[in-house]
């Protein structure tokens, strides 16, 4: 339910023209009244308005018709729910999420990380494009931490996820989200 909404398709669409496209098409979306056409047309406006990144919208599905074997020519992330990463005691987990044009101006940004089993260890550590992360903080079922303006570029960002060698689990990398919203300061809504 999280990838269906509006700051979901906004995020969708920065991430597209970010990676140069010159528009987007929606397909069997029907409510023409709905103000994300207007959002999802203009890149411009786009940078100005909440968004949610999502490591992988789709995750991994079947080839049409079961054709040739195709993992190795996938170049898109696929960790998502129903296709989770393992990351071992001792060891780390990357994934990647694709970030439109960094708005500028009054905007905090959030990363989430839904893990299964969630266990409150200070050993864990998370780090995007190489800067470790402090002050994670443990919800339900995510580990969070704010994004500052430096850590984060537009385009392809890496997300390691590393769990201490005295963990005494695996756990289960089911989701990732950058949320980035508009301070009440901000331009955003």
């Amino acid at each position: 339910s999280m990838r269906g909404t509006d700051r979901a398709f906004r995020g969708r669409a920065a991430a597209v023209f970010g990676a140069g496209m010159d528009g987007v098409v929606t397909f069997n979306f029907f409510d023409a009244e709905s103000p994300l056409f207007r959002d999802l047309s203009d890149a411009s406006r786009l940078r100005g308005l909440d968004k949610d990144y999502f490591g992988s919208v789709r995750g991994v599905v079947r080839a049409n018709g079961g054709n040739l074997p195709y993992a190795s020519f996938q170049s898109v992330e696929t960790l998502n729910p129903a296709n989770p990463r393992e990351v071992l005691p001792g060891q780390s987990a990357v994934a990647y999420i694709r970030i439109g044009s960094i708005a500028e101006g009054d905007f905090v940004r959030r990363i989430r990380l839904r893990v299964d089993p969630l266990v409150a260890t200070d050993g864990i550590t998370l780090s995007v494009n190489g800067h470790s992360l402090s002050g994670l903080t443990f919800g339900q079922e995510w580990i969070e931490s704010t994004l500052n303006d430096d850590v984060v570029v537009a385009g392809r960002n890496e997300v390691v996820l590393s769990l201490p060698a005295s963990h005494k689990s695996s756990l289960k990398w089911l989701d990732l989200v950058v949320e980035e919203r508009a301070s009440p300061n901000g331009p955003g809504h």
